[in-house]
């Protein structure tokens, strides 16, 4: 990526001047043309690299598979994230068991001994 002057990505000072809303994320998670800038932003929150107040994404009605795009967003959620809407694709098969290891793991970090109750 470009970095300007102060070491900063170029792309995090358009994030900051743009400042796209969890919705806008939400719409871009959900294509497939645009399912990267909406990763890259998730990293970039994660990251602290860029600072938008993402407390909720919508998943559900993505035309993507379940499969190594949802991997790739379950490990890129920004921290902030209180609530993450997801789509029947996201709920059965591979991608299930995927979704309980990351909720038994987040369980484990808050303290819930990894038992998330699935």
């Amino acid at each position: 990526l470009l970095e300007n002057e102060t070491g900063a990505p170029e792309i995090c000072i358009l994030l900051k001047d743009s400042r796209p809303s969890s919705e806008a994320v939400s719409s871009f998670l959900r294509r497939r043309d645009t399912f990267g800038i909406a990763w890259l932003i998730c990293v970039f929150i994660r990251k602290r690299k860029v600072r938008l107040p993402f407390q909720r994404l919508d998943f559900s009605g993505s035309t993507l598979s379940a499969g190594k795009a949802f991997l790739l967003l379950l490990h890129s959620l920004p921290l902030s994230m209180e609530e993450l809407c997801l789509g029947h694709s996201a709920v059965r098969g591979d991608a299930l068991h995927r979704l309980c290891r990351l909720l038994e793991s987040i369980g484990g970090l808050a303290g819930g001994g990894g038992d998330a109750g699935l």
